[in-house]
């Protein structure tokens, strides 16, 4: 079976090469640094989207699932109280924290039920403690629009289904926290975390690049990209229809770039696996408990370099 030609408007962003459109030169840069990462591309990316927290939360449930939160928040301070007081105090010896720009970059794949509650609950804990410093943060997250392919998957389905098509979901990214906000107005979004349905699947490096891209956005003089996650990049439809080791490879590609860089500081915190298969810079919270003193450590070494 021959496949269709993709159309101008379907082509789009198809192996980050438009056709016939004109790009500005800060989106065409972005891509051929995409494209060089290795073979990885995504088929389309124009089913992909950037939410707000507010807007994927059942209204109903917000303020009981905040609740929910604040809740085990408190529960985890009073636990790891000493932990705590430990990196504020480490933070008050700290000089040019107000040049720091933090983004909290929080995986929502589907094995991340089960333990999304203590990762809501410290990240909230650690977006107030940041804040209380005066350093700048930003909390987002990543997953999916639909399991096992979305729309990107069906237009490669209605093309015939080429070989080697590249990443086949649609991406959705989360903003918990801008820069601009603050926690006591925004943090009440973190519910959203808790919502039924969000977690899916996990396109790691996309991930990494959308919030390095934010990141660098920041006129801060230091700026630091922490990860917490479960495991490796997992997203069927791409891996049955392309190598497996697709995106594994993208998300490493990804990291030795940004390391390579040196202009963010990227460091991740593993719940339960071991992120030093991707991170350089990285600790193992082998209890969802152990989130906030991992991240806390891993923060304090990132700054003292």
């Amino acid at each position: 079976m021959t496949s269709a030609p993709l159309s101008k408007d379907e082509i789009d962003v198809h192996k980050f090469r438009p056709a016939g459109s004109k790009i500005s030169a800060e989106e065409a840069a972005r891509k051929v640094r995409q494209q060089s990462l290795g073979r990885y591309f995504a088929y389309t990316k124009r089913y992909d989207e950037v939410v707000d927290a507010a807007d994927v939360v059942n209204p109903e449930e917000v303020l009981r699932l905040f609740g929910m939160i604040g809740g085990q928040a408190r529960i985890l301070q009073r636990e790891y109280e000493h932990d705590m007081i430990k990196f504020e105090d480490f933070l008050s010896r700290q000089r040019s924290l107000g040049q720091t720009s933090i983004t909290i970059l929080v995986d929502h794949s589907g094995s991340m039920r089960q333990k999304i509650l203590t990762v809501a609950a410290w990240v909230l804990n650690l977006a107030e403690c940041l804040e209380r410093h005066g350093v700048r943060s930003e909390v987002i997250g990543y997953t999916t629009r639909a399991w096992k392919g979305g729309r990107a998957r069906d237009l490669w389905v209605k093309h015939g289904k080429p070989p080697n098509p590249g990443s086949l979901n649609d991406i959705r990214y989360i903003v918990y926290k801008s820069f601009s906000d603050n926690v006591v107005d925004a943090g009440v979004n973190f519910s959203a975390m808790l919502q039924d349905g969000l977690l899916k699947e996990n396109i790691d490096g996309e991930a990494l690049i959308w919030a390095s891209e934010r990141l660098s956005a920041e006129i801060s003089t230091n700026k630091m990209l922490l990860v917490l996650n479960d495991g490796a990049p997992v997203d069927d439809s791409t891996l049955l229809a392309n190598p497996e080791n697709i995106l594994h490879d993208h998300s490493k590609d990804v990291i030795m770039w940004l390391t390579q860089q040196k202009r963010i500081i990227v460091c991740a915190v593993g719940i339960e696996t071991n992120a030093l298969a991707y991170y350089p810079d990285a600790l193992l919270a082998s209890n969802p408990d152990w989130i906030g003193p991992k991240t806390f450590d891993i923060l304090s070494a990132m700054w003292s370099r």
